[in-house]
């Protein structure tokens, strides 16, 4: 009988367990379907939460994935029944788009009879999965206003999870906790699987941080927290120990420079100075000096990433058709093990498109790029309260042009949401001066901009 009554109870401790898990399952979904009820909310917690990453395989995914249906949902519920369409998507992007999903995947599949998985659901879906919430954010960001909160949100989110993963790295370094935001030992990742990655996000983040505290009007108290939070993002970017992040990083603070007034450059300066603190008192107590020396004295990295673009590029060159077409989108991974003797991708975002896209689907995307540049000028030179964003963007455009020399890096979540902010100042400004708004104008004259251009 006491056997018989504890099994009874373990079966309903048991039952009560999952009742408990299924309600929480419950609410948890009902939370989540009345925050995606809204599209702008779904929009600002994807960009929020691009940079969380956890691994499904092959496949990278991050948590922001999670809104992309809700998102494209509200969107497309949006556009349908709203006069105003938002800014319309760029027809350089929707080129681009239409080549690489035409023409990359037609020659891929002419080559193995069938289009591998790594194309399909690496190349074909995740740019899908990027082009939504760029789509998105062209739809729902109707004006300025928004357009800026989308980017202080970046901003924010960014600034938060990393100031969170440099507390759990220092903890790291002295005790058993937080050794997760590591990567290899003392490469720092953040909430992210790849440290050359974060390194990019963290130096667009930097970039657009600085430009920030350069250009936008002081808030007094605020300003200090600007400041420290300009070293959190710049530590967060070395850290990673990436070569990459490094050039990106000192690519974007050099064009910075020629945005900013001569007294801005004392706040690079100090930045600088306090990085250079930090880190050599914590290579004197840790063991990130040997990191750092292990990771400077590594050549096999670099001339491994050599042979793979020049193995590409023998692939490329192997006959005139691929010259026209390129060697189609995913072929080079597929095909990589007869080499190298496991699957290996191209470093290099404008080398691994021209082998694999062919010299247009190459042309079309740097035209993207130069686009999003002259853009942001325009914007800068013409909208004094926007020059913070625009030299922003500016210059994180540089930044992520000098990182994609070193990584594959089209396919991360910050560099269309650079492209998507770019696009909206522009068109959105555009838009204001077409049509005379009274609180732009009303912006120009409380900052006595005497070029701010006519609105009539």
């Amino acid at each position: 009988m006491p056997d018989a009554l504890q099994a009874f109870r373990a079966a309903l401790d048991a039952v009560g367990g999952d009742a408990t898990l299924v309600s929480l399952g419950f609410l948890f979904l009902g939370l989540f379907v009345a925050w995606n009820v809204d599209p702008w909310r779904s929009l600002l917690a994807w960009v929020a939460t691009t940079s969380v990453q956890f691994s499904a395989g092959s496949f990278h995914i991050s948590i922001s994935d999670f809104f992309l249906l809700p998102l494209l949902i509200g969107t497309l519920i949006t556009w349908v029944g709203s006069r105003h369409k938002g800014v319309k998507t760029p027809a350089t992007v929707l080129l681009f788009a239409l080549l690489f999903l035409t023409i990359g995947n037609a020659v891929t599949a002419f080559t193995f009879g069938r289009l591998p998985q790594w194309t399909w659901l690496n190349k074909d879906l995740g740019l899908l999965a990027l082009l939504v919430p760029y789509w998105s954010m062209l739809t729902l960001c109707h004006d300025q206003s928004r357009t800026e909160k989308l980017l202080r949100t970046f901003l924010v989110s960014v600034s938060v999870l990393n100031l969170i993963g440099l507390a759990l790295y220092v903890s790291s370094l002295f005790t058993a906790f937080g050794s997760f935001v590591n990567y290899g030992g003392m490469r720092f990742v953040g909430f992210m699987l790849d440290p050359n990655g974060y390194a990019g996000l963290a130096a667009v983040a930097a970039v657009i941080q600085v430009a920030t505290l350069n250009l936008k009007p002081k808030m007094g108290a605020v300003t200090l927290l600007h400041l420290l939070n300009c070293c959190a993002l710049i530590a967060g970017c070395l850290l990673t120990l990436s070569r990459g992040g490094f050039l990106s990083l000192l690519a974007g603070g050099l064009m910075l420079l020629l945005f900013t007034k001569g007294r801005s450059a004392y706040t690079i300066a100090i930045v600088l100075l306090a990085l250079s603190i930090g880190v050599v008192k914590l290579s004197m107590s840790t063991d990130l000096n040997d990191s750092i020396h292990k990771r400077a004295d590594d050549r096999g990295n670099i001339e491994s990433r050599i042979d793979y673009m020049e193995q590409g590029m023998k692939m490329y060159l192997g006959s005139p058709l691929t010259l026209a077409t390129g060697i189609g989108i995913g072929t080079f991974i597929e095909e990589s093990p007869q080499f190298f003797g496991d699957a290996h991708q191209i470093h290099n975002t404008y080398v691994w498109l021209l082998v694999e896209g062919g010299p247009v689907i190459l042309i079309v995307y740097l035209f993207l790029l130069y686009q999003c540049l002259r853009q942001s000028f325009w914007v800068y030179r013409r909208v004094s309260p926007l020059r913070y964003a625009a030299a922003g963007c500016f210059c994180s455009l540089v930044a992520i042009m000098v990182w994609c020399c070193t990584v594959e890096g089209m396919y991360h979540h910050h560099v269309w949401v650079v492209l998507a902010v770019s696009e909206l100042l522009w068109a959105n400004c555009r838009s204001d001066i077409s049509h005379p708004s009274v609180s732009l104008r009303a912006a120009y004259h409380s900052r006595g901009d005497v070029r701010a251009p006519a609105l009539s």
